[in-house]
């Protein structure tokens, strides 16, 4: 695309077909009262955020059909229980306006970038919703690359809303021509933690077994790592009086020699798999393997996500950050480094270098309300797919009882 071909221009030399024009796609038979909600992912990984999306239109009794698009073949698009995968059309008028004529959404999400110029221009004069949703700076970008003059601020204008990731893309998208009043920074759009589940009779009992003792969890922890957890425990329990240590073991055959190793260290320990309670004397109370982390995320304030300083996570940290605990972790984080880096950068998570540093840490957080401030900003960063997903609901509800 050269620099001195306009977006008219470009659009007029696309204005017949190509040479291949796929048949227009069959649309999806909708029940009373559904509409059909058609989510562009230029980015395959955004399909992750898509069931946010179907439960908060669920929550709100919108019953909707979701259509994706990705690029590639459908065939090779990940897949999304109920929702029907289909391939765009090239980038010519003709295949198109029938893939839109046959189409015929409601509602158009189009995720981040890059934009289609012939897609998003023959979009523009149809009567339905076009949100441009997790908008970044950076990928505010034409399909293909290159560039043609006024292109952007044509293709962004043409959105009815845009959800900006963060304020330095609202101020682009402001500049590009978009007003103001339709431009709201609303964060990412992020797939929503899916915290493990616990029996709530157990958590409500055993959280009356502890009482007002302090505790922490060590989660998932390889036998590689027990004796740092071990060293960490001894030097929290020297400032923090009747601490109790949950610990979850990665495996269930690790669990005989954990504890014959915890009482070889002089820790009294109670252990679930016998019916053991955590008494008052209880330093250290072994878990059942990993089957019950739901339960010990919500009984702890605060969490060490072991195999974290030697293997790496085993799970998303997220699963404990939707559950209010904050969060201790060592620097292998593969592979959810991603997820761990935004917690740390929130302030919802604290990293140690080493298992030295594991007892300041837990003795730090335990100490003050840094734990609570820290789980708060954790559960802030492990819902945000929700407040996104809600704001599309809202968007998508004010259209409709405008249209009413």
């Amino acid at each position: 695309m050269g620099r001195s071909l306009s977006l008219t221009a470009w659009l007029a030399l696309r204005r017949g077909a190509s040479e291949e024009d796929p048949p227009p796609p069959l649309r999806p038979a909708l029940a009373a009262g559904e509409i059909l909600v058609w989510v562009h992912c230029p980015d395959p990984t955004g399909i992750q955020a898509v069931p946010a999306l179907s439960e908060a239109l669920a929550a709100e009794g919108q019953a909707a059909r979701l259509v994706l698009t990705v690029p590639g073949l459908a065939s090779e698009q990940p897949r999304l229980p109920g929702a029907v995968p289909l391939d765009l059309p090239p980038e010519y008028r003709t295949p198109v306006r029938a893939f839109l004529t046959a189409l015929r959404p409601d509602v158009l999400i189009w995720m981040g970038a890059p934009l289609r110029p012939m897609l998003l221009t023959e979009a523009r004069g149809l009567p339905f919703l076009r949100l441009l949703v997790d908008a970044r700076e950076e990928t505010l970008a034409l399909d293909g690359g290159g560039w043609i003059p006024g292109a952007l601020g044509a293709l962004v204008s043409g959105f009815d809303h845009t959800l900006a990731v963060d304020h330095v893309t609202a101020q682009r998208i402001e500049r590009l021509g978009l007003d103001e009043a339709r431009i709201e920074v609303t964060g990412a759009f992020r797939p929503l933690a899916r915290p493990p589940a616990c029996n709530e009779r157990e958590r409500r009992d055993l959280a009356q077994v502890i009482g007002s003792r302090p505790v922490w969890l060590a989660a998932e922890v390889p036998m590689a790592e027990l004796h740092d957890v071990i060293a960490a425990h001894r030097h929290a329990a020297r400032a923090m009086h009747r601490l109790l240590l949950i610990l979850a073991p990665a495996r269930s055959e690790d669990m005989a020699p954990m504890a014959a190793t915890l009482r070889d260290a002089g820790l009294n320990v109670a252990l679930r798999w016998d019916g053991d309670d955590p008494g008052d004397a209880t330093d250290v109370y072994l878990a059942e393997g990993p089957g019950e982390l739901g339960l010990w995320y919500r009984l702890a304030p605060v969490t060490y996500l072991g195999g974290t300083l030697t293997s790496g996570a085993s799970h998303h940290p997220f699963e404990a950050a939707a559950l209010g605990t904050a969060i201790i972790h060592g620097g292998r984080t593969t592979p959810h480094a991603g997820p761990f880096a935004r917690l740390t950068r929130a302030g919802a998570a604290r990293t140690i270098r080493g298992g030295q540093n594991l007892g300041h840490a837990v003795e730090a957080l335990l100490a003050a309300d840094r734990a609570a401030a820290m789980a708060a900003a954790a559960w802030e960063v492990a819902t945000e797919g929700a407040v996104v997903a809600n704001r599309i609901v809202e968007l998508i509800r004010a259209r409709q009882a405008g249209a009413g």
